[in-house]
């Protein structure tokens, strides 16, 4: 059905990304860090992976380390896109928002603003939002209140927001979810 669905084709796809390799030896860290969140805030809405090679790797770790809290990799986690999904809104027509559901009852969302201003939005999270008095920011780790099924955030300009709605219990026996990357040396 998609190109994207790596259940059905057998393959996913990966973005090859140079986003920061012209001269990335002499860009500063915050230059490397803003040009990988851009990136990675459209590629997310459509569950494509990017490359480590050219892009800056603690930005792509931390995202790498909240779906696999969330276990995205797992037979029966569903992925709906953006554009075909009408559960969870935004106020803010620039926050886009793509999410999965995996099994356990837990939805994992990105939320992204590829606008070059900063979107302060309302999300109605719809079904999911009954019962449930928090959210989860996995990139920058904040809790946020839900009130009567809404969260008030801020998104960032060209960046996202990862929302974990009924987040799993911490596994205190697991040391973390850090991923493994070769950042080469210092």
């Amino acid at each position: 059905k998609t190109e994207f669905n790596r259940d059905i084709i057998g393959t996913g796809v990966i973005c090859w990304s140079a986003v920061t390799s012209l001269n990335r030896a002499s860009l500063p860290v915050k230059t490397k860090k803003r040009a990988t969140e851009a990136c990675e805030a459209v590629l997310m809405l459509y569950d494509v992976d990017i490359n480590s090679v050219h892009a800056y790797n603690p930005v792509l770790s931390a995202i790498w380390d909240a779906q696999r809290r969330y276990k995205i990799h797992l037979p029966g986690t569903e992925f709906h896109r953006f554009d075909r999904q009408k559960e969870i809104k935004s106020s803010d027509k620039k926050v886009r928002i793509s999410y999965y559901t995996v099994p356990g009852n837990h939805v994992f969302a990105v939320l992204t603003n590829t606008d070059p201003m900063r979107a302060e939005t309302e999300i109605d999270l719809g079904k999911f939002g009954k019962g449930i008095t928090f959210v989860r920011e996995e990139y920058i780790h904040q809790d946020y209140p839900v009130v009567n099924g809404k969260v008030k955030l801020k998104v960032p300009a060209r960046g996202f927001r990862l929302l974990g709605i009924n987040p799993p219990s911490p596994e205190p026996w697991k040391l973390d979810f850090k991923s493994s990357i070769f950042t080469g040396a210092k």
